[in-house]
This record gives C-alpha cells, structure tokens and sequence, in this order.
C-alpha cells in the first residue's frame, strides 16, 4: 500500500516540477551577456528612426499621489478639511493648491487621461476659488477614485 500511495501521488508532483524547472525562459535576448534589442519599425530592415522608450514610472511632480492623498485629503488635520471648515492660513490654502496642481500632473494607469484631467481642472479652480460649495464637490473622493484608482492600492 505505501509503494502505491508514493507512485501515485509523488510521481506526478516530480514530473511536473521537473517540467516546470525545465521550461524556464529567459525574457531578454543576450548574446555574449549583453543584452540585444529587438529590431524596431516592424520588421522593416531600412528602419532607421527608433520609438522614445516608455517613460519610467514615478511621481510626476514634487509630491507622491500618497503625501498628496495623506496630507491633503486624509490624515486628521488635512488640508481640504482646514479649507473647508474656513480655518485654514494662507500658507495651508497655498499648499492644498500645490498639491493638487501636483496631482494633476500624473497620467493615469485606469480610465481615461482626458476625464482625469477635467476632474483635476475642476478641483484646481475650486481650490483656487473661493466658493466652498464647489470645492466640496470637487474633493467628492468617489468622483475620481472609481474611474481612475486601481484596487487594492499596491504595497510599499
């Protein structure tokens, strides 16, 4: 009975790690340990212009989108509430602004970039503003975060 019970249920789990371990690939082409790239321009041998490289990720102005979110939106003594509540300084209304300018300035990875910007336009006008009800609309946190922010946000 053992001789049974390790074939039948061993075999298969060995075979299928040895396949696996086998199968790795590596996703860069070297030759010589250097790396080569793929030729550009679809296959066309003459193809001398070459495409811009994607643009690395990463914040798009002096702030991170999570020092924005924090200190602006989130943490207990934030900003948009000082704002709100009329008991903000000018240097706390002069920061909110930056920080939304700033966020503005990033594209987004969900929805559609032409959306988040007429988000970002409203919210800069009403921050700048001096109408509360507007800037209360604008800071709607559901207004931007279902079409534009990826859940579960990713872990630092």
């Amino acid at each position: 009975m053992k001789k049974i019970f390790f074939n039948t249920f061993t075999f298969p789990l060995l075979v299928g790690a040895l396949i696996f371990g086998a199968c790795s690939q590596e996703t860069t082409d070297s030759v010589d340990g250097e790396q080569v790239d793929p030729p550009v321009g679809g296959g066309d041998d003459n193809a001398t212009a070459e495409a811009p490289p994607p643009a690395p990720p990463g914040p798009a102005g002096k702030y991170t989108i999570k020092e924005i979110m924090q200190q602006g939106f989130k943490a207990d003594d934030n900003l948009k509430d000082l704002v709100l509540d009329g008991t903000a300084t000018d240097e706390q209304k002069v920061k909110f602004v930056d920080y939304v300018e700033n966020l503005a300035q990033y594209k987004v990875r969900k929805g559609k970039q032409e959306d988040f910007e007429k988000l970002t336009d409203s919210l800069i006008k009403a921050a700048k503003g001096t109408d509360l009800a507007a800037l209360k609309d604008a800071v709607n946190c559901k207004t931007c975060h279902t079409p534009h922010k990826i859940y579960p946000p990713k872990k630092n």
